[in-house]
């Protein structure tokens, strides 16, 4: 098998410094100087909270729950409180530098509890509220093992917990139960005492005791203030957890410290909706406040899609940003979208720290990256503390070289609980703490590059590897030992994610059963998504050495592509959002001979040049054939409204366009057929009729014919929004006698496909199949380190692909657009290392000039075109007039004909266009977008034709992304991407050869089956269920056919096999979701927080992808419907929508319901609840 190096060549890595320059670079040492210790500073936190009190009585604190419940609580009315559980502590016996673990739920609990025992002496040590209160779950496991750890000490609980904790064996007390009234006294602490324990995850599995002294929270504290980063004008708003070190200090002590009002929310207060943190900040005047990264692009994401509200934030002074990796585009992205309230640039400051250096130990206000490097400063040391960078022997690098990150002084721990081995481990002989980060340091700033160690931080917590690997091989049919999980950024993610390897045993189930299987396991066991499950075999698994397994390997064989099969396996099987499920499919011309013409009564007329009319109605006798000139409003009127007669079809007979594509071109295209559907639209209702629009094509040329590919996508529209409109379209060669025989024979068929051609006297009629990408002899490769134009970039979908092009294939990128440049096109340019160009991508030669002169600047050709440039405009029909309908399609449709013009020197160039499923099945009040993207389609058919590389990809829509931000949930037919599906999907598209490739489609909806996709039949494999203990696997037709076996099959009330059901859990679904109104209720909270567009009743939460930050999410719009509140652990335990519906009808108990606090909707809706049969 593989073998690799145990080491790592970290230190031999670079900033963006030149190596030459670092032989006269300074060493990589910074210094924060003396401590900043005022003179008659407390030096004991008890003391600093009786100063607290003696100075400002009357500054509070706002706690708030994560119900939103509020309590305002003096300082002196703390110090009060606290002093009575002091005494509750004292009469049990504690004393000073005895030990107690805090497990409480509310901030208010958790605040007086730290308090009582600080003020007795007592070293607290403060945990997460369990998510479940089994022994087993890992939150409450965690709790076990800390007591364990710390020898059985006493558990300061809240209720719900005590049972648990007591069966345990340990010693519990409730907050009530201490509170007897009777104060107790202050404890004298010696200097040097521990103060606070705090335990981080360890390499081996035991939690890992942080000691920190009162020296050492008192020390941060001022560092802090005499940084500037608190002073005592701010107002601190904080919803970290207090279990987080930085939690209880940066966000408690050191408001206390200034001697300031501040306000502890609960996390999951602020999770279950990110814009509260907005809120609170712009309500409270708050000035102060820390985050993760991850938060801050939660904000950014929501705000970007129009959700906010009106905020005050002028106020703010800092926001920190620390506890995991930094990313300076979304830090930048979170300040651009609250420019407008106030917020200024450089409010967001990032940071760095640890619980081992009693959370923040650098600050930096502003995000600043280097330049070619994505790794964003974070400050220099505070006073008393120092940082360098050392290689492997400890020795100090020049400034600019990456190596590791040591520190040293007031507020870094002096050692480990009671674990000497790890202490020789991580300290230096002369004193220096390994942090276990790698970094450089230039010009008085640090900054982080990544980890020594194969740790993981997702949301500002560490998880090891070897958690995850754990929960991965306990499930039956993996492989034990073969297991790897590490961190990834792959597909342009920015922030850490999830990839697993595994290895799946003889005697595995279905593959897609055990993908879904790990994939619930991690999700209810640790609480958080994989974003990448991969399959291998045994002898892919690498090892080092000594035996272990090769995780830095797997990871870059993974992010090279190398495993690229591998992970495709996973996501056709899977599904999800980092998967592409069957919902591709392309178009075909099938030969089709005519059938058997029908009489019609009614009479043709045709709108269009007379000779045409002439002509159809001496081939069409005796049928009546009437006429009417293009733009005729009132005859048209007339014989549509004629009572002596009933018109049943309208044959139009697009006039063949002239001169180059403009604006002029395209309007006197689409002016005559939009005319025609607004005059019949008021008519057809009542007597509904066919449309049939004529263009004569063959033997035009793609600059003077492209018009007429507008004019199908703008049928499409006006079928959606008239009824009783039908349509079609009919290509037809040029030659008059021949195009009217072809006219004349299409109508006499009763049901005419919606897009047909007639070539060389055959019958074409236009369908889409079903495509699986597969390997071809001859892949469309895009160019390593190509140079590519890239349009409307800024959007969502555009600047997602102009990363991967960036970070993918190290593509030189030119990106063009009508936006001025700003600091976020500044910004962009500098992460994508590319140009951009202010351009009217509609103004040929204009265009033209662009890309000849960044040509010129770069001394090469440009190797492609990706146009995603596009506008989205809602306007009902009727309301609709030429020039406006091209004004808006202007983007889409002049911008690729004038890139195409553009490179037609270049045929090997491949032109690449963003398109929409609007332009195949239409829209209501959308023609100009569906007719922008139904000619993108045709048009790059046109070019192929023509010996060009093109591609349109017609997408469904694309989450949160681009025009989609104004859509609402996907129409039939649509199935909604999310954006790395999106990506994949146009990956695929560009190397299939194919002309257009269709994204998103949801097959078996009807409006497939009227444009010709097959029976609407689904575009999945074929799949046979079995029952357990029955008859043995049939053959079956078709080398994709999968099958599975269940312990029961689903059946319907009078025994029959329920396929509904059977056909959703292929898709991690259950059966159709029942229609009570709980049921409504908690499906739709699964999908607005999961993103997903089908949830079954008996669908697991976990094997949807669902963590417990988003459980959180889903309980808390539970309680917004219903008003009651629900515990974490309530979806734990009742995980599908039908069990967790059952769970709070149990719970609806009409002698004890108080409605008082509950909306009219909640009332009604618990009501429809009691009554229900």
């Amino acid at each position: 098998m593989p073998r690799l190096d145990e080491t790592s060549g970290a230190a031999s890595q670079t900033s963006s410094v030149d190596e030459a320059d670092l032989e006269n670079a300074p060493p990589a040492l910074l210094d924060g100087g003396p401590p900043c210790r005022p003179e008659g500073a407390p030096r004991l936190l008890g003391e600093m909270l009786r100063r607290a009190v003696a100075l400002h009585p009357e500054k509070t604190l706002t706690f708030i729950d994560v119900e939103g419940r509020r309590e305002v609580l003096r300082f002196d009315a703390l110090w009060r409180e606290a002093l009575r559980l002091c005494g509750g502590l004292q009469a049990r016996g504690l004393k000073a530098g005895d030990r107690a673990v805090l497990v409480l739920e509310r901030p208010g609990e958790v605040i007086r509890a730290f308090w009582a025992c600080t003020l007795a002496g007592v070293v607290p040590s403060l945990l997460a509220w369990p998510a479940s209160f089994e022994r087993a779950h890992p939150t409450m496991a965690r709790v076990l093992s800390v007591a364990q750890r710390l020898g059985g000490p006493w558990v300061l609980a809240g209720p719900a917990a005590v049972g648990t904790l007591e069966a345990a064996g340990l010693r519990v007390a409730t907050l009530a139960a201490l509170d007897t009234g009777a104060e107790g006294q202050p404890a004298a602490v010696p200097e040097g005492a521990a103060a606070l324990m705090s335990f981080t995850s360890g390499s081996t599995g035991l939690p890992k005791g942080v000691v920190l002294t009162h020296d050492n929270l008192l020390d941060m504290c001022d560092a802090m203030m005499a940084g500037g980063w608190y002073t005592p004008q701010d107002v601190g708003v904080s919803w970290m957890p207090l279990d987080h070190v930085a939690g209880i200090t940066y966000s408690h002590l050191l408001c206390l410290r200034a001697g300031t009002s501040h306000a502890l929310v609960s996390r999951d207060y602020v999770l279950a909706d990110v814009l509260r943190w907005m809120d609170l900040l712009s309500e409270l005047k708050g000035t102060h406040g820390w985050a993760p990264n991850f938060a801050f692009g939660l904000v950014a994401d929501r705000l970007e899609r129009g959700e906010r509200r009106g905020w005050t934030l002028s106020h703010v002074r800092v926001l920190s940003c620390a506890g995991e990796p930094l990313v300076a585009r979304t830090l930048q992205r979170f300040t651009e979208a609250l420019a407008g309230d106030g917020l200024r640039r450089d409010v967001v400051c990032p940071g760095w720290g640890m619980a081992e250096t009693t959370s923040f130990f650098t600050n930096t206000r502003g995000v600043r990256t280097r330049d070619g490097q994505s790794a964003v400063e974070l400050g220099p040391p505070p006073a008393g503390s120092a940082l360098r960078i050392v290689d492997d022997a400890d020795q100090v690098v020049p400034q600019g070289r990456v190596g590791q990150l040591q520190v040293r002084g007031a507020s870094v721990l002096a050692g480990y609980l009671d674990d000497p081995e790890l202490n020789a481990r991580s300290f230096t002989a002369d004193g220096w703490f390994r942090t276990g980060d790698l970094a450089w340091v230039r010009d008085g700033q640090m900054a982080i590059t990544g980890r020594e160690k194969e740790v993981l931080i997702l949301h500002g917590n560490n998880v090891y590897p070897q958690e995850i690997e754990t929960v991965v091989e306990e499930v039956p049919g993996v492989l034990p030992t073969y297991s790897v999980a590490c961190a990834t950024r792959a597909g342009g993610a920015q922030t850490d994610e999830i990839v697993v390897f595994f290895v799946p045993a003889p005697d595995a189930p279905p593959l897609g059963d055990l993908l879904r299987a790990i994939r619930e396991a991690v999700g209810r066991r640790l609480g958080f998504q994989v974003a990448w499950l991969v399959p291998l075999a045994r002898q892919q698994v690498p090892r080092t050495e000594l035996g272990k397994r090769g995780r830095t390997e797997l990871r870059r064989r993974f992010e090279a592509g190398e495993l690229a099969e591998e992970r495709r396996v996973a996501e056709r099987l899977l599904g999800g959002r980092f998967t592409l499920p069957p919902c591709l499919a392309v178009p075909r011309w099938r030969q089709r001979q005519p059938g058997a013409g029908v009489a019609e009564a009614g009479a043709v007329l045709v709108v269009g040049d007379a000779s045409w009319a002439d002509a159809l109605r001496a081939r069409l006798a005796p049928r009546e054939v009437l006429h009417a000139e293009p733009g005729a409003g009132s005859a048209l009127s007339r014989h549509l409204s004629s009572a002596e007669r009933r018109v049943s079809e309208v044959v139009y007979v697009a006039a063949p366009t002239t001169g180059a594509s403009s604006r002029d071109t395209l309007a006197r295209a689409v002016a005559p057929l939009l005319a025609l559907a607004q005059s019949l639209a008021p008519l057809v209702e009542a007597a509904p009729c066919r449309l049939r629009v004529v263009v004569p094509q063959a033997g035009a040329s793609l600059e003077t014919g492209a018009a007429a590919h507008l004019l199908p996508g703008l049928l499409r529209a006006a079928e959606a929004e008239v009824p009783g409109l039908e349509t079609s379209v009919l290509w037809v060669p040029q030659e008059r006698p021949a195009a009217v025989d072809c006219v004349a024979t299409e109508l006499g068929q009763p049901r005419p496909a919606f897009e047909l051609a007639w070539r060389e006297g055959r019958r074409w009629e236009r369908g889409y199949v079903a495509w699986t990408p597969s390997p071809t002899p001859a892949p469309v490769r895009l160019k390593e380190a190509g140079f590519y134009v890239v349009t409307g970039a800024l959007g969502g979908l555009g600047q997602a692909w102009a990363r991967q092009l960036r970070h993918g294939l190290g593509a030189r990128l030119l990106l063009v657009g009508r936006r001025q440049r700003d600091a976020a096109v500044a910004s962009l340019e500098r992460e994508l290392g590319a140009e951009y160009v202010t351009a009217d991508v509609t103004a040929p030669e204009a265009l033209r000039r662009v890309l000849a002169d960044a040509e010129a600047r770069h001394g090469r050709q440009l190797d492609g075109a990706f146009h995603f440039a596009g506008t989205l405009s809602s306007v009902p029909l009727m309301n609709e007039a030429p020039s406006p309908l091209v004004e808006g399609a202007a983007a889409h449709v002049l911008g690729a004909v004038a890139l195409a013009d553009a490179l037609r020197t270049r045929p090997e160039a491949q032109l690449v266009f963003a398109s929409s499923l609007m332009g195949t099945l239409g829209a209501g009040l959308h023609a100009g977008y569906c007719a922008a993207t139904g000619f993108l389609d045709r048009y790059a058919e046109a070019l192929v034709t023509e010996g060009r590389r093109a591609v349109s990809v017609a997408f469904s829509s694309v989450r949160d992304t681009g025009m989609a931000r104004g859509l609402t949930a996907s129409p039939p037919g649509y199935r909604m991407l999310e954006l790395p599906q999106a990506l994949a999907a146009l990956a695929l598209a560009v190397e299939s050869g194919e002309a257009r490739v269709l994204a998103g489609v949801e097959g078996s909806a009807l409006p497939w089956r009227t444009v010709g996709l097959g029976t609407g039949a689904p575009l999945d494999a074929a799949h046979v269920f079995l029952e357990a203990g029955g008859v043995g696997a049939p053959d079956v037709d078709g080398a994709d056919a999968q099958v599975h076996v269940l312990e029961s099959l689903p059946r319907q009330a009078r025994g029959a096999v329920d396929r509904e059901a059977l056909g959703a859990m292929l898709s991690g679904g259950g059966a159709r979701t029942p229609a009570g109104p709980l049921e409504v209720v908690v499906a739709e909270a699964f999908r607005d927080v999961l993103g997903v567009d089908d949830v079954g009743a008996h669908v697991d939460f976990f094997t949807l992808g669902g963590s417990s930050l988003q459980a959180t999410r889903v309980l808390a719009r539970v309680q917004e419907r219903t008003g009651l509140r629900l515990p974490v652990t309530a979806l734990f335990e009742h995980a599908s929508v039908a069990r967790l519906a059952a769970h709070i009808r149990h719970l609806v108990d009409p002698e004890q319901l108080d409605v008082s606090l509950l909306t009219d909707a909640q009332v009604a809706l618990l009501l429809s609840v009691i009554q229900a049969p």
